[in-house]
């Protein structure tokens, strides 16, 4: 039992295909890549240039305006599920007056 709850999806789908007798093609996968590192800038006296932190309200309004995204991707998330819903509906009144 406590194997099946610390599966992980990988294992559940690698699972599902031997059941099925099939071995997963993985030689198309996208790879991540990794990105190289920033270049670091140095003044005059070698010493490296850091950004300037930000300033408590620039804090605050980075903060406000990712949570307003995040509420927005969730209303339009929210909004596309109700019109699938709507329109599933429809539908079968539509075939029900038939």
């Amino acid at each position: 039992m406590v194997k099946a709850i610390l599966k992980t999806p990988e294992d559940e789908s690698q699972e599902a295909a031997n059941m099925a007798g099939q071995k997963i093609d993985v030689s198309n996968a996208p790879v991540a890549i990794e990105l190289p590192a920033k270049e670091k800038k140095f003044d005059a006296d070698g010493k490296e240039i850091k950004p300037v932190p930000l300033t408590q309200g620039e804090q605050i309004r980075n903060n406000v305006v990712r949570e307003a995204a995040t509420g927005q991707e969730a209303i339009a998330n929210n909004n596309n599920s109700m019109n699938d819903v709507k329109e599933k509906w429809d539908q079968k009144a539509k075939d029900q007056e038939e």
